[in-house]
């Protein structure tokens, strides 16, 4: 199969070179998903230094995007694209999604800080540790693949440059707005909201529940994995037990170190089974802990958009109150006319009469933007948020039924060694 990277100091020909943008749209594919195939391939950490002299240590994601549909070696656009990506190139294309679609839950990353219920419960592991890059290869795969099944998410042309161009992606990024809300903003929608939606309200609700909920099974999941392994790892101690036993016992000797060796495997099975135990079940529900985040964005953003509706319509309300003053007694004293008065000049009561209606049209068509802007948001958060459940469903009883299965695995391979053991007691 082909592949191509980009010369990172040159700028491609666009002429030449057909844009994966071009391709989905020639498909009539609703997403990127419809067209190409995304994995994280290896892996490569880097140490180098900066401006400053100072040393900087990061771990590079192979991104490869694979065309699926009317891929050839004749094709202008190669049947697979190759590009190196670290962990803040991933935050950058996922702000830029959030400030340029912030009625869309955006899915979320890993976190930087990752506890690893096999290794003992460590809270924190080096950027360079096998085990932090692997489950941040997964993550950041399954991000990648849920952003291009969004349609709109997939549709962002610095998605495809993520994807397509391996350049530097702050360079990619250069001239983008990435500025969300100030923290005064949301706090001034937040307090100043006459009529807060409560669909807003409730989604809000549903993310600290959904976070909470998720928290304390992962919380649980980890004692009891944690319990578990401890346990297990009795099973080793008494295998060397019954192995410095069967040393004095000539008779029974033979059993005692069979029995050993049978305990030392049941000790074994743990290991395997809590590291698949985590990717199955930890990394999935931690995801999903972080979605309310994305979703609390989502409403904030909301209430923003609904707070500025209320000022647009505040303002209206004002202005046709001073048309009407106005209009009760066009000679009442104003800043115009008492300016007229001072200076001489000044419009006419007519020429008043028509600005005051200039205003007030104006105003009305602040305010029509307004709540065409607030019913596009609230339109476009209610179908995420639906196409959120559905994804979610499935996900969680995919989860739920591999757990299951997972833990079937591991009761039926104990049972079979305890069965073993059993018959080693009988023989002795």
């Amino acid at each position: 199969m082909t592949s191509i990277r980009y010369n990172p100091h040159e700028e491609p020909d666009e002429d030449e070179e057909k844009t994966l943008d071009q391709y989905v749209h020639e498909h009539g594919a609703e997403c990127v998903a419809d067209v190409a195939d995304i994995a994280i391939g290896t892996n490569e950490k880097r140490v180098t230094n900066t401006e400053n002299f100072l040393v900087d240590r990061y771990v590079e994601y192979e991104v490869e995007t694979t065309i699926r549909i009317g891929s050839s070696i004749d094709a202008k656009l190669p049947p697979t694209f190759t590009v190196f990506r670290r962990y803040s190139d991933f935050e950058a294309l996922r702000t830029c999604l959030v400030v340029s679609h912030p009625s869309v839950i955006v899915p979320p990353l890993p976190e930087k800080v990752v506890n690893v219920v096999w290794k003992n419960g460590t809270p924190e592991l080096d950027k360079f540790n096998d085990d932090l890059i692997g489950h941040r290869r997964c993550a950041f795969q399954t991000f990648l693949v849920r952003v291009s099944k969004h349609s709109v998410l997939s549709a962002h042309p610095k998605y495809h440059d993520f994807l397509t161009r391996d350049y530097d992606f702050k360079v990619l990024m250069s001239g983008v707005e990435m500025k969300s809300d100030s923290f005064f903003k949301q706090l001034s929608a937040t307090i100043g909201l006459k009529k807060p939606d409560k669909r807003f309200l409730e989604l809000k609700t549903y993310a600290d529940a959904l976070e909470e909920s998720t928290k304390e099974v992962i919380d649980v999941r980890r004692k009891v994995g944690f319990k578990r392994l401890q346990i297990y790892k009795l099973f080793a101690d008494l295998a060397k037990q019954f192995n410095d036993w069967s040393g004095i016992e000539p008779e029974m000797g033979d059993c005692l170190q069979s029995a050993s060796h049978r305990l030392d495997g049941l000790a074994g099975l743990v290991q395997g089974f809590s590291e698949q135990d985590e990717t199955q079940f930890g990394e999935p529900m931690k995801e999903y802990q972080l979605y309310a985040d994305a979703m609390r964005s989502v409403a904030k953003k909301g209430e923003i958009v609904q707070y500025e509706c209320e000022q647009t319509e505040q303002v209206l309300h004002s202005k046709v109150k001073a048309k009407a003053d106005f209009e009760k007694d066009p000679n009442a004293l104003s800043f115009s006319s008492l300016k007229a008065k001072l200076f001489g000049g000044g419009p006419s009561i007519e020429e008043r009469r028509k600005e005051h209606e200039q205003i007030v049209k104006k105003a009305e068509e602040s305010v029509e933007r307004a709540q065409e802007e607030l019913s596009s948001f609230v339109s476009q958060s209610e179908r995420d948020m639906e196409t959120f459940h559905r994804q979610k469903r499935e996900d969680i009883k995919r989860v739920l039924i591999a757990d299951a299965k997972l833990q079937l695995e591991l009761n039926r391979k104990s049972l079979s060694a305890w069965r073993n053991l059993k018959e080693t007691f009988h023989s002795c």
